[in-house]
Order: C-alpha cells, then structure tokens, then sequence
C-alpha cells in the first residue's frame, strides 16, 4: 500500500467566492442591468463607498463580460463582470454582480427541507419570507436569531446546515440595511 503524504500546512479548499452581493433591492437592479452605463455608475459608486464588498482586484478596474440567466431562476438577469487584474495562478477573474437577498439564500433551504420536512416546510417558507420583509436592521436581526432557535428544534441534517449558513451570512445582509437609503436616494436621481 502506498504512504500517504501528510503536511501539516494549512490548506484552503474551498473555491473563493465568484459573486458579489449588492446592497440594493431586486427591482433597482433589474432596471439597472438593462443599461450598462447606469449600472456602472452605481457600481464605481458602491465600489468608492463600500470597498469591502469587492474583490481586492477591482482596484485595477473591470469590464463587461456578459448577462446570463439564473439556473435556479430563471426569470432573473444576472450581469457579470471581469476583472482587469489576474488570480494567484494567472487566470481571469470574473464574478456575478447580484442584489442583495435572502430569499436567494432560501433556495438551499428550500431545495433540503420541502421533501423531508413538509410539516416544518411552510413555516420556514413563512419565516424566511418575515425575515426579508423586516423594516429595520433590528427586526431583521430579530427574526433572524428566533427562526434560528425555532429551527434547532425542528430540522436536523442539510436541511439546519442551509439554515445555519443563511444566519451566519447575517452581517452581509445587513451591509445593505446600511445603505438602503443611500440606494433609495440614488434610484430616486436615476429614474
């Protein structure tokens, strides 16, 4: 039997991440996508204002790279771009520029709990939804910390693991709530 070859370096395994959260809603965005100098008017003005919500590279600029459509919804344009700069091996980098959502989010959840938790499965549709729909940063983070609770109780496997991973992405939806009015008072000069 061949010896393993064990280090004791760490490696990163996971991929990093290809798409990019805009904190604005979907409707801005789908009238966004459709004029590719707006939306790069709004997005060289959320790169100066939140910097943190790009890739280190884009400092060195981007172009368009393309418009594709959702595999999972498929009635949603998603604009992506590419990067001037080049990754640690040399290859192009290109990422999805996306809106802000959890319901986004809730497609893992639903695709883990809608077969094997249907008793549980409109509530955490129902909860999910509340989630979204919270007025302030506060409520959000409210009905976010109790639907976690609610949800150690009544799911296990995949379908608590979606679950979790969307309450941990709490912080970058709550990036938006930040911006939300700087985002409505840019709709409101653009159209």
């Amino acid at each position: 039997m061949p010896q393993r070859k064990c280090t004791k370096s760490k490696v990163n395994v996971s991929k990093p991440c290809k798409r990019i959260t805009l904190p604005i809603e979907w409707e801005l965005y789908e009238q966004l996508i459709q004029d590719s100098q707006l939306i790069r008017a709004h997005l060289d003005q959320m790169i100066d204002q939140s910097p943190e919500l790009f890739p280190t590279q884009i400092a060195q600029g981007y172009c368009w790279h393309d418009k594709r459509t959702s595999k999972k919804l498929p009635r949603v344009s998603l604009r992506r771009i590419k990067l001037n700069a080049l990754d640690e091996q040399g290859r192009v980098i290109v990422v999805t520029i996306a809106p802000r959502s959890v319901l986004h989010a809730f497609l893992k959840i639903r695709d883990r709990c809608q077969h094997k938790f249907q008793t549980v499965y409109p509530e955490i549709k129902q909860q999910v939804w509340d989630i979204y729909a919270a007025s302030d940063p506060d409520q959000f983070k409210q009905r976010l910390i109790a639907f976690k609770r609610w949800s150690q109780a009544k799911v296990t496997g995949a379908a608590l693991e979606a679950i979790t991973k969307l309450c941990v992405k709490a912080d970058s939806f709550l990036v938006g709530w930040s911006k939300i009015l700087t985002t409505k008072s840019i709709r409101t000069r653009i159209f």
